[in-house]
């Protein structure tokens, strides 16, 4: 469902910060597709944000720091844990 691949976006991003490209392999979503996602949980609902490596935290790989990355925002964290409660709740199995 579109909720699951929304979720799914979140759930790879949840203490990390990857390209595009990472985000694509690791949620098996196409890339048209992905693009179309990541555009509405940034700029309508605000849930991931766009950043270059540098601005994030320490410790991560600078190969790529001019590229940009998404990352979770705060408000991203919760609809995520909120949507994990609600699949636990109902006893939904979480890939």
């Amino acid at each position: 469902s579109l909720i699951e691949r929304y979720c799914k976006i979140l759930s790879v991003l949840r203490n990390t910060t990857l390209l595009p490209t990472h985000i694509m392999y690791k949620t098996n979503i196409s890339w048209v597709e992905l693009t179309k996602l990541l555009s509405h949980l940034e700029d309508n609902q605000e849930l991931i944000k766009r950043t270059t490596l540098c601005e994030c935290e320490e410790g991560l790989d600078y190969r790529h720091t001019s590229a940009l990355h998404y990352t979770l925002t705060g408000e991203g964290m919760t609809t995520l844990l909120t949507y994990q409660t609600v699949c636990s709740d109902l006893g939904l199995n979480l890939k």
